[in-house]
């Protein structure tokens, strides 16, 4: 049940911040995902083993920043979780909103503040006739906007 509200609680802040955010990006970043308490800057992976999802666009970010560390390739977010927890990475590149997803159900994890890139992005609904925010909301939620216009 817990995991419930805290994917709930997630979901709906992602939803006020599309309706009070209306033509508006968010910034935000790539950068690792490491065990709780163990590295906080990106300088200290300088040597390290990281994870890379085989295929992704990590790999040259990679290898121009940590031109020491081994890189290790996986197929799935799934696989490199399980890898960062068993020890056999050190860290894995990642985007800042799915670190913080995973961290929802995974305490034993972090991301660190530090950034390899940086990017943005936006939640995106149809534009109405008279385009106001209530309306872009996605039915049944147009009150969140009412709470917060």
């Amino acid at each position: 049940m817990k995991k419930g509200i805290r994917f709930l609680a997630v979901f709906v802040l992602g939803l006020l911040l599309a309706c009070c955010m209306e033509g508006k990006s968010v910034s935000a970043g790539s950068s690792f995902q490491v065990p709780a308490g163990k590295y906080t800057s990106l300088e200290e992976l300088s040597h390290k083993r990281l994870g890379i999802i085989t295929g992704s666009s990590f790999d040259q970010d990679i290898a121009a920043r940590f031109p020491e560390a081994e890189t290790v390739y996986y197929n799935n977010m799934s696989d490199l979780l399980t890898a960062l927890k068993g020890d056999k990475i050190d860290a894995f590149a990642i985007d800042e909103p799915v670190a913080t997803y995973i961290m929802v159900d995974n305490d034993d994890v972090t991301y660190i503040k530090d950034y390899l890139d940086t990017f943005e992005y936006a939640y995106t609904f149809p534009k109405t006739a008279s385009g106001t925010k209530t309306e872009n909301c996605p039915t049944g939620f147009s009150f969140i906007s009412k709470m917060i216009l």
